[in-house]
């Protein structure tokens, strides 16, 4: 006996993608209040020279991993992934 197959609804998609906001949002605003409660300012975070020297390396290996390695590969899958669910809907 085959299972049938349930449509997929956008709206459930949607409600996930808006709670996964809602979540990101939650754990921006309890980062903020840890590090106040630690006694990290972010201003002097953000101030710190050093800190962003070290952000701004990271982030040039990050782009040059991106661009050189996973772009190419994360667009397939994604488009190959969008295909399956537009034919799924």
């Amino acid at each position: 006996m085959e299972l049938e197959k349930q449509p997929f609804k956008r709206k459930h998609v949607l409600h996930r993608a808006s709670s996964g906001f809602i979540q990101l949002i939650i754990i921006i605003i309890l980062s903020v209040i840890i590090l106040s409660l630690l006694g990290v300012s972010i201003s002097s975070l953000l101030n710190n020279k050093t800190l962003r020297e070290n952000f701004a390396t990271l982030w040039d290996w990050t782009m040059w991993v991106w661009n050189n390695f996973l772009k190419e590969y994360t667009i397939a899958t994604w488009r190959f992934i969008k295909t399956k669910i537009d034919t799924w809907i």
